[in-house]
């Protein structure tokens, strides 16, 4: 299955040795700089990660909202490393390399490194401990094999993100649906097995460790905890907007407006994207992003604007994929990188 994703003469190439050294070192000057300023995590994950010694006995109410598959990952490469820190780059930077390889497989074409290092929040979600480029790696696994025609095993990969990142989950209505237009034969009892085999076994772990037997827990624990309240996420984002140029928040607010702009003209020119109609493996993107993306923007918590580009990271992968051969890489590239790597550690 993963021969393809692994092929040892085009990924072992010189090319991309030294592209995957370029963004292994990026990515690690970046981190080191943005350590040394205390910018280290985004949520508590290596404190999550250390808790599971006790087993989670010492976890506050807080962290309670806190997805297990990051920490637990964490968890057990600090078996070998007795690092915590150390142990969580290597699973972000793991996962980062191997999204690297999946969307190489996927699209077969060359200047993937550049989506990896620009826009900015690239670098942001590399450089932080944070489980975005883990829910990347998933969610091109899950395109990839259903590119390949491993549909039960995408709908396995499509569960787990319920251990890391539920907007992930709503992969396997799309597998579902686009299935259903287009390989209806392919729709099997297995399928709904593969998707609901890991999601019960978080029903497991949130018994065994909180009583409770939500497969959604840490949801509701997070509104619960959620210190600014809820919103409808496109409202916020006009919101925050108003509110940080009202408050002087300029690089908060020219950020966001470059996301959501950004953002706006993306899904546009996937609405129009009509040809991707005529198969089933562009339309499984498209259906998938389109309803993160409404998902994303139905319900947030506050504020939004700061938050939400990162949410959407997945799907900057998405678009690539379906845009990839139109899209050519700037003259100016290198100092779109810079610029990113600049913001990145400011």
């Amino acid at each position: 299955m993963l021969k393809n994703v692994f092929n040892i003469k085009k990924f072992l190439s010189k090319k991309y040795i030294l592209s995957i050294l370029i963004l292994l070192t990026i990515f690690s000057v970046t981190a080191i700089i943005r350590r040394s300023d205390g910018q280290i995590q985004e949520d508590n994950y290596v404190g999550y990660s250390l808790s599971l010694r006790q087993k989670l006995d010492n976890l506050s109410y807080y962290d309670r909202r806190l997805l297990p598959g990051f920490p637990i990952l964490i968890h057990l490469i600090n078996l070998l490393t007795d690092n915590p820190i150390i142990s969580a780059y290597i699973v972000i930077f793991s996962a980062a390399l191997l999204s690297y390889l999946l969307l190489g497989a996927i699209t077969d074409t060359k200047g993937n490194l550049f989506i990896f290092l620009f826009p900015p929040i690239m670098l942001d979600i590399a450089s932080k401990i944070t489980n975005e480029y883990l829910t990347i790696f998933i969610v091109l696994f899950s395109i990839y094999l259903f590119r390949n025609g491993r549909y039960n095993l995408a709908s396995f990969i499509s569960g787990l993100c319920m251990w890391i990142r539920p907007v992930g989950v709503l992969l396997f209505p799309s597998l579902l649906i686009s299935l259903f237009i287009y390989r209806k034969d392919k729709i099997t009892p297995k399928l709904f097995l593969s998707f609901l085999f890991p999601v019960l076994t978080l029903v497991f772990y949130n018994f065994y460790f909180f009583n409770n037997i939500s497969p959604i827990y840490q949801l509701f624990v997070y509104k619960e905890v959620s210190p600014y309240g809820n919103s409808i996420g496109f409202v916020q984002v006009i919101a925050d907007l108003i509110r940080s140029f009202k408050w002087g928040q300029f690089p908060i607010f020219f950020s966001g407006l470059f996301y959501f702009g950004l953002f706006i003209f993306a899904f546009i020119q996937t609405i129009k994207r009509r040809s991707a109609f005529n198969n089933e493996k562009d339309f499984f993107i498209i259906l998938s992003g389109l309803l993160m993306i409404l998902y994303i923007f139905s319900y947030s918590f506050t504020p939004f604007l700061e938050n939400f580009a990162r949410y959407l990271t997945p799907i900057i992968f998405m678009w690539w994929i379906l845009f990839k051969k139109k899209i050519k890489i700037p003259r100016v590239a290198y100092f779109l990188i810079l610029l990113s790597f600049i913001m990145a550690v400011k």
